[in-house]
This record gives C-alpha cells, sequence and structure tokens, in this order.
C-alpha cells in the first residue's frame, strides 16, 4: 500500500479544520448582529460550496471516462448546459439580454476567457495529478483570496479578527497542501 495515495498524515487532519475556523472568522463570530443579506450570503455561499464540491467530484470521474474527453470538450458540455438554464431563469422573470455598453461587454468577454475557461483548464489539468483532499483543500483558497481582495481592491474594513481568520486559512492551507513533501523528506526522500 503507498501510504501517499492511502491514508492521511496529522498536518492534513490538523489543517482541515484550522482552515474552516480561520473562515469562521473571516466570516464573523457575532452572527445575531449581521446583516440579514449578510448571513443570507454566508448560506448561499455554503449552498455554492456544497454544490462546487460535488461538481469537482463529477468533473473527476468524467476525466476517467473512456474514451476520454478533452478538457475543452467538459467545458464547452458544462458552459451550454449552465448557459441554458441561466437563459430560462432569466427569460422566466423577464429580464433582458441586452448587453447595455461596450465595457460591459469587454467585462462579459473577459470573465468569459479569464475566469471561466483559462481557470476551467488550469483547475481540470491540475485536478488529475491530485488526490481529492488535497485538491478540496486547495479551493478553501477561493474565499480566503477573495476576502484579501476585498481589502486590497475595495478597502474592505477589517479587524484584527478578520486579519486573524484569514492568516489561519492560509496557513492552514500550506500546512495541508506540504503533507505529501513531509512524508517523503521523513521517509528518505522516497
Amino acid at each position: 500500500m503507498d501510504y501517499d495515495q492511502q491514508s492521511v498524515d496529522w498536518r492534513f487532519l490538523v489543517s482541515v479544520p484550522l482552515a474552516v475556523v480561520g473562515l469562521f472568522l473571516v466570516v464573523g463570530l457575532d452572527w445575531n448582529q449581521l446583516e440579514p443579506d449578510y448571513q443570507w450570503g454566508v448560506y448561499v455561499g455554503l449552498l455554492g460550496a456544497i454544490a462546487y464540491s460535488g461538481y469537482i467530484i463529477v468533473l473527476r470521474k468524467a476525466q476517467h471516462i473512456r474514451p476520454p474527453i478533452s478538457t475543452v470538450s467538459h467545458l464547452m458540455i458544462v458552459s451550454l448546459a449552465v448557459a441554458a438554464i441561466m437563459g430560462a431563469e432569466g427569460y422566466l422573470q423577464g429580464e433582458s439580454f441586452r448587453i447595455p455598453d461596450a465595457a460591459s461587454g469587454i467585462a462579459m468577454l473577459a470573465y468569459g476567457v479569464l475566469c471561466q475557461a483559462l481557470a476551467w483548464v488550469l483547475i481540470s489539468r491540475g485536478l488529475g495529478g491530485m488526490d481529492a483532499s488535497r485538491a478540496g483543500l486547495l479551493l478553501l483558497l477561493q474565499p480566503t483570496l477573495a476576502f484579501i481582495w476585498d481589502i486590497v481592491l475595495f478597502a474592505r474594513p477589517t479587524g484584527m479578527t478578520d486579519a486573524l481568520g484569514a492568516v489561519l486559512a492560509l496557513g492552514a492551507i500550506y500546512l495541508g497542501t506540504t503533507t505529501r513533501a513531509a512524508h517523503s523528506e521523513e521517509r528518505g526522500g522516497k
């Protein structure tokens, strides 16, 4: 049995709850004092995380079907399915599909190419050589880095607890993602 693939060491077991505690500190300790919209956003974020986890599991399984489907084909299938669902929802709610101006069109194009297509290719290729537990832990970088970008780009007011939460989450993610290298060194570089 290959130790690196079949078991989890203490670093990973410690890192997951630490990362969750760090994200909890970022969200806020005094839940009852938070605005209802903020609370709703946290709930939607948790539901999104559950859906995204399921999506990543399905993506990993899809990468192993035979005959193999290319990363670009996966992207096309998922993008068309999501566009159809969102288009139907928008139509039912009476939303307009008109792009209001050139700046909005450029922003949508940049989002589609950079945030959707390029990110999809990078995540899909990265998942192939990574165990599911490490991939899940690395995905916790998304809300943590979103918080940091919120501070840097939008001057989000941040207290000591928020900063401690972000540092704790980043440290825990680092600890959990370096477990394989630590095992190799402990076992003589195998």
